[in-house]
Formats: C-alpha cells, structure tokens, sequence
C-alpha cells in the first residue's frame, strides 16, 4: 500500500514513499523504500543498484540522508515498470550498463588446506653391491625448520674413500616463489649457456612452490548475458565447468586445457531457456609466461668439479644467472650472462606464442682467453590432440665459450631436428624424426627414425620401430625392431620380439610386472637370441621399511650381478620411523594410541597404522594439499574421533604430522544426593545437565536420584541438577574408564545460590 508523506523522510507534498518488492534483470533485489513521484519517476536507493552490479554515472539526490537514483534519468540504456496494485518495480538494464564480472576458472589451493612448518628430519640411503665384490654406499640427510631445509649427501665408495656430495641450506618463501640456496647448488643457464654446479649462493623463481598458480597465458572466452543464466565451459567437446552467470558482461577466465592447440565452448542458457554458444579456438604455449610474470636464475660462487668423485673441488669464481618476462601474453623476453676470470658470454632470448603454434629463439656472444665466438638458436613446434610437428636449429661457433665450456673442448657446431607425430585412425600412431649434427673435431652424425604403435585389442599392441645412423667413421646403420606386447594382468606385460640390420638379426622375449605406487613386488625377466644376446633380469620388492632389487645382466660374453638395498629413516615429531626412501615430502597419519586403523592418501590406501597409532606415508608432494585420511570403520565404537580427513602440506623436503585426535567414551552411573550426609536429600525424578567434550547431555534421574550418561571421556564436567526445590551444582569427576559402563558412586549435590549462572 503506499502511504502519501508515511514516515516521512523530507520530500515534497506531491511525492508518496512506498516498499517496493525490487527486481533487477530478473534478480530479487529485495524491498526498498522508494518515493514515487507524480510524474511517473521512481527514486530508488542507490545501493541495491550498485549491489546488482548496475553502473550509476547520473547525480544522486540525498533522501534523509540516504543517496536515492532517479531511474528516468537512466534512459534509455535503463528502463523501469512500476505496478502500483502488486508493489513491484521491475528495472532492466541494457548490459553495457552492468558492471562485467569475472569468473576464474583457476584450480585454487583448497581452502582447509594446512601449510606445516614444523620441524622434520630424514635420512636416506642405499647399498649397492656389484658382482658380490664391490660395496658402495650413499646417504643424505636432511633437517627442515621453519619451513628450510639444511641437507648433506655423501657417500663411501667400493675402496673405503668418503666423498661429500652436495651440502646447501635451501631457503622458500612461498608466497613470492623464491628460493634461496646457500651452498652448493646447481647453476642453470639454458641451453647455450653454462650448466654447472657451485658452491655459493643461488637466488632463483620456483613456481613449485605454489603448484596452485598458472605461470602460462591462460585460456579466456568473454560473453553477456540478458538475464540470470548458466554458463557451460566445454574443451575440446568436454565439459570442465558449470557456472551461474548475473545478467551483464562476463570474462571467463582460466579455463582449464592442455598444452597445444585446441577448442574451448561457453553455452549460455538463460532464465528462458534459450542458448548461445561462445566459441574460441586457441593454442596454449607453455613457452611463453604470462603478462609481468617473470622466472629467473642467478648463481653466484666457485665452480665445483667432480662432484660424486671428489669432496671439496672448487675452482675459480663463476656467475651464471638467466630472467624472462612476460612482455605481453604473447611475447616473453629475456637474457642471459655467465661471468667469470677471463669470460663473458650471453645474449638475448625470445619466445613468442603463435596462433597456431609457438616459437623461440636465442642469441649469445662469448669472448674468453681462447678467442671469442658466438651461438643461436631458433625452434617452432605445434601440437594438439591430433597431430605434432615442429623443428630446431643451433649453431655453434668453433670457440664459442660459457662457464662449463671452454673454447679449446669440442662441441657440436650444428644441430638440426625435424619431428612429426599424429593418430592414424583411433588406435594406430606414427612418429618420424630426423637429426643432423655436426662435432668440430669428430665429424659428423645422422639419425633418421621411425616409430609406430597399433593398439590391436584391449591388451594386445604392436610396436614397431626403424632408424638409420650415419656417422663419417662407420657409414650407415640400420636397425629395425617388431614387437608385440600383450597385457597378462593390470601390472603384468608379455613381449615377444624380433629385430635385425646391419649387425644381423635376433629375437626376445620379456616379461615384466611394475613396481606398484606402495607396497609389492616387480620383476623383469628377458632373453635375446641371435647376433645380440641378452639377458636382462631383476626382482624388485618395496616395503613400507624399504627397497630392495635383485639384477642380473648378461651381454657380448660379460655379465654383472648387483644387489641393491635402500632404505630411510624420518621423524615428523612424534618420533623415528623406519620407511623406503623419500625423495619430496612425507606425512605421518597417527591415530595415538590404535593399531590396525586404514590410511589413505589421496583416496588409495596405503597400510595401517601401528602400535603406537601411526603410519608414514613417504613421498608427499611439496606445497600441495595432500589429502590424508582414515577409516573410521576402524576406530572402535567406543572412541569417538573429531574428523577423519585433513589436507596438509609439507614443505620441500619436509614432513608433517596429521593427527587424527581420538577419545575413548562410554557411560557412567552414580547417585546423586542434595548437600551433605546425614542431612543429604535424594533428588527424586530431577533432571541434571552436563556438557561433555562440547555437547549438552541431559540425563533425567530415577527415584533413587541415579543418573547415566553416555558418550563420555575421561575428565572434569560442571554439572547441575535441576529439582523442585531449587537447583544445585557439583563436578562430575570421570576416571579411566574401563567396560562399557562405569560407576561413579554416591556423588554430592551442593544447593545453588539464587541468582548464580545457569552453566
């Protein structure tokens, strides 16, 4: 109803203020208090306008201190319908009036997600016995705190020699993708320039530390919507999103693909049912980083030398450091310089993404004690779901230099590469590949190959393989190669083979079951006959405390039997296990105190928890949300568990304790009795209250003023009993239980205070 001058914000005498029920594009906005005018204007509040994403560029009138929107002042791009019998103001705007809206596809961190910095320890190592004669050792050990990680490695070799492996403090900082390392460290500078390992320090961008960001110019498809509609985000005809769109224009940003060229739909539909159909083809590139996103390297120290044969081999003082930013979304530029006594080599890189395709390329310039000389590089490649193709070319000067090369070593001068690949049908693949290089000082060497592969049945598959060497000292060598493999087990591969050219013809066969991702066995068993006999055999078994491998090698009238164990230990804080080898992070699942309780990572199982309620899950990803669980069916009826599941993430090299809390509960029954004996007072048919572990318990008493309880765990409980007379309050005291139901006894009540709080 409207009300002429109700409640009466200042207004003239001819406007009257109503509720309104407010409808934007179809959307409920709620009630407001509009004024209408006779003229036929609405002034509406302006903050239900701008909440539905409605840009407001007219002048605003205060109403009782309240911005107000006239909506005839937002025509023509806005109209209004006012019906004054049903109270409702319908406003539709044209979408260039609406705010656009963003919808991120991008696969965040998951928002229980627990980052652990804790302090963690592991040590791995590995024996290795060769031909029952020789017995080599390698350990590492590593201590994470606060997030960093203070490793060594090292190793005893077969005469008794120790020798220091790498030894670094490794410094993250997640939230910037940056690592510090201060030690020993390997020195990156791409392909033409120097690769090698330093004792210094190394600052560099590591976008493993934040698996959850997208370093690569994302896929996008914009669009807009009439009224309330849903989007449905298609690759390559498959559905990867479902998304509620509000009337307006919309960016769809992210949008999940793989690398390579491909095809992403966005299908509209909205509140009517109608559809239109946003179609975008595009080529992601995993060469280029998106706009102002930028990946570097710079290591500054002594050049090492011999690293796994020598323990303290440093040379002269080297800098190799390399950065590319991402210019546009389509150009990444950079460089690259590597700096030492007598040498400075380096120049610019470029990579480019095509719309069909993507291109890189590289220059450098070197001057050293020997001379100076120079390097390029240019490589394009194309690939979808389909087809490959692309090439490379480099060409290196004769006593062109870096840090690991000198001008005096021999190099290859010219490396050339063409490739091919795509589906024959849906069940047959070729790949074909050729490559040309050229030494400075050994000549020259051609490889031309052929692969193919037919998927025959759903177990049976053919592969085939031919290439042609040529090198300038021995000709050219053809080898050709048949095999066909058929699946015995979802672990288990049968291959019989044949294969022949220029060194003569033979035939295989092999049988090989893969290690499985936790416990179990794997073997490989092969025989060759022919101009090329070999034996290839080992037996592997991996255990929650180990692996252990078994070989046995036989060619050209040699052979070589090794042994093999390796094994690790690790302390996530709640004490030392014994585990295989980890290589990332590991997690401990403990359940204090309840053996033969199921974990699972990432929704496969992965044992059961000891003696003491725990179990390791070794090689965890680093900065992801692992997701760790257990079984609940195993946890005994009378414990009660406050979760069963926890995402958390280690740091790099680091470990975390999820655990999984648990208490043991049951019931207890005792008597209670008002104030002190002899004078005591039995609470007949009263009812006490109690909060035990966070839930309110009510237990109504018997004519003996007994009580019982469920569902409680050793502790102290306030508890008040409420009868005729008034209340009274004492603590119920519950010991370790033992059986199902536990007697408490004769318990005091002590009279409540009039006025005291209920608890």
């Amino acid at each position: 109803m409207i009300a002429p001058n109700a409640g009466a914000p200042s207004h003239t005498p001819e406007t009257e203020r109503a509720f309104l029920n407010l409808t934007i594009n179809g959307i409920d906005a709620g009630q407001v208090l509009a004024v209408v005018k006779p003229s036929g204007d609405v002034l509406v509040p302006l903050a239900p306008l701008a909440g539905a994403g409605l840009h407001v560029s007219v002048p605003t009138t205060n109403v009782d201190g309240t911005p107000y929107v006239s909506l005839r002042a937002l025509a023509p791009q806005t109209a209004f319908s006012f019906d004054q019998r049903a109270l409702s103001l319908d406003v539709t705007a044209q979408t260039s009036q609406l705010t656009a809206q963003t919808l991120n596809l991008e696969y965040g961190a998951p928002p229980d997600i627990t980052h652990s910095t804790a302090p963690s320890a592991f040590f791995n190592y590995a024996l290795n016995w060769v031909n029952y004669k020789q017995l080599s050792e390698f350990s590492e050990l590593g201590v994470s705190s606060r997030g960093n990680l203070y490793y060594s490695g090292f190793s005893f070799q077969p005469n008794g020699s120790f020798i220091r492996g790498l030894t670094n403090a490794t410094f993250d900082n997640p939230a910037h993708m940056k690592r510090w390392i201060v030690g020993d460290s390997f020195a990156s500078g791409g392909l033409l320039g120097g690769n090698t390992f330093i004792g210094g320090v190394t600052v560099q961008r590591d976008f493993g530390l934040n698996p959850y960001f997208i370093q690569y110019p994302g896929v996008a498809i914009s669009g807009q919507a009439l009224t309330p509609s849903t989007a449905q985000v298609y690759v390559n005809g498959h559905l990867v999103s479902t998304q509620p769109v509000a009337p307006g224009r919309f960016d769809i940003t992210n949008i999940p693909v793989v690398a390579g060229g491909g095809n992403a739909q966005v299908v509209v539909r909205d509140a009517f049912g109608r559809t239109q159909t946003l179609t975008s083809n595009y080529y992601y590139a995993t060469s280029v980083l998106g706009r102002g996103i930028s990946d570097y390297s710079y290591s500054l120290g002594s050049q090492r030398s011999d690293v796994g044969t020598a323990s303290f081999d440093y040379g002269p003082a080297v800098f190799v450091g390399q950065e590319r930013v991402g210019i546009t979304n389509w150009f990444t530029g950079g460089g690259r310089l590597d700096a030492a006594s007598g040498l400075v080599s380096g120049g610019p890189t470029a990579a480019f993404r095509l719309g069909h395709g993507q291109l890189g390329m590289q220059a450098a310039m070197s001057a050293d004690k020997g001379g100076g000389g120079g390097a390029g590089e240019l490589d394009y490649s194309y690939e979808n779901r389909f087809v490959t193709y692309g090439g490379s070319l480099v060409a290196v000067s004769p006593h062109y230099a870096t840090a690991s090369l000198p001008s005096t070593a021999n190099r290859t001068t010219s490396l050339a590469t063409v490739f091919t690949g795509f589906q024959v049908g849906v069940n047959a693949s070729v790949q074909l590949s050729y490559t040309a290089s050229q030494m400075r000082d050994t000549g020259r060497e051609n490889i031309a190959a052929l692969t193919g592969s037919v998927h025959l049945t759903r177990k049976l598959d053919l592969l085939v393989n031919a290439d042609d060497t040529f090198t300038g000292v021995t000709g050219s060598t053809r080898q050709y190669f048949l095999g066909v493999t058929y699946q015995l087990g979802p672990e288990t591969l049968a291959t019989i083979s044949g294969q022949g050219g220029t060194g003569g013809a033979g035939t295989g066969v092999a049988l090989n079951r893969s290690l499985p991702l936790g416990t179990g066995y794997g073997y490989l068993l092969s025989h060759g006959t022919g101009s090329e006999i070999t034996d290839e055999d080992y037996v592997q078994a991996q255990t929650s405390f180990g692996f252990y491998q078994a070989s046995y090698l036989g060619e050209h009238g040699s052979s070589q039997s090794d042994l093999l164990a390796s094994g690790g230990l690790v302390d996530a804080g709640d004490g030392v296990m014994i585990t295989r080898p980890v290589d990332d992070g590991f997690a401990v699942i403990e359940v204090p105190g309840l053996r033969g309780v199921r974990g699972y990572y990432n929704n496969q199982i992965v044992g059961k928890t000891d003696g003491r309620g725990r179990l390791l899950v070794p090689n965890v990803l680093s900065y992801y949300g692992n997701k760790v669980e257990i079984s609940d069916q195993d946890v005994p009826i009378d414990y009660s568990i406050e979760s069963t599941e926890e995402t958390v993430s280690p740091p790099y090299r680091g470990g975390v304790l999820a655990r999984f809390p648990v208490q043991r509960v049951a019931a207890v029954t005792g008597e209670v009795v008002v104030g002190d004996h002899p004078s005591s007072v039995i609470p007949s048919f009263a009812q006490l209250r109690v909060a035990v572990n966070g839930k309110r318990q009510v237990s109504e008493l018997n004519a003996d003023g007994r009580f019982y309880i469920e569902d409680v765990s050793p502790g102290r409980y306030t508890a008040q009993v409420d009868y005729p007379d008034g209340s009274c309050e004492f603590s119920l005291v519950v010991p370790k239980l033992h059986g199902a139901v536990t007697e408490l006894g004769r318990v005091p009540c002590l009279p409540r205070q009039v006025g005291a709080a209920t608890p």
